[in-house]
């Protein structure tokens, strides 16, 4: 269920129900901004992408912090270093992959030594990133797949924001672009492509 109406105020209140049925609203001063926000919002739930909304928001920093304080740390031990400046961002996630990530911690490293990583590497150090390449070109062979780069999967999501609806600076944001000039170039020709298919 979802519905927009005009609040004595003269601004507008969209509302819809999550597939838990919990009611989710936002205020708005023009009646599009509302129905663009409820489109959107209910295209999620009908997809089984949408995230609470006071729960999408955990930042890299905010996780590290809030882990790290439980860990163990001895002499010597690698040090994890913050992103570089700037490339910091909100990252949404769907609660089916909250909850994978939950399972992999707890099946992985809750209950054993407290130095472990969330993925280990050889011989239990983070992966190199040349390992991370090798487990995605066994992925690859195993689902009899080819061609695709570990980098695709980048231009694949930010693609399926651009034909979500989603503005430049949204995309901008989700892919750590330094400015938007940067995501047009890259992407402008989906968003071209979006726009003529009527999609």
């Amino acid at each position: 269920m979802a519905s927009i109406k005009r609040g004595p105020d003269g601004r507008w209140r969209a509302r819809y129900r999550d597939d838990q049925g919990r009611e989710h609203s936002q205020h708005f001063d023009r009646e599009i901004d509302g129905e663009t926000w409820l489109a959107g919002q209910t295209v999620a739930v009908a997809t089984g992408a949408h995230i609470v909304p006071r729960l999408s928001k955990v930042t890299v920093q905010s996780f590290y912090d809030d882990w790290s304080a439980r860990q163990v740390w001895a002499s010597g031990t690698r040090k994890i270093k913050a992103p570089k400046y700037g490339s910091e961002r909100v990252i949404h996630l769907p609660d089916e992959l909250t909850t994978l990530l939950g399972q992999h911690v707890e099946a992985h490293t809750f209950g054993r030594a407290a130095d472990r990583w969330m993925f280990l590497g050889e011989p239990g150090d983070p992966p190199h990133q040349n390992t991370v390449g090798c487990w995605w070109r066994k992925t690859q062979t195993a689902a009899d797949v080819s061609g695709i780069r570990l980098h695709d999967l980048r231009h694949f999501y930010a693609s399926g924001l651009i034909a979500a609806g989603c503005d430049v600076v949204t995309v901008q944001r989700a892919l750590g672009h330094a400015s938007a000039t940067t995501t047009l170039r890259t992407y402008a020709i989906d968003a071209g492509l979006i726009a003529a298919s009527g999609s």
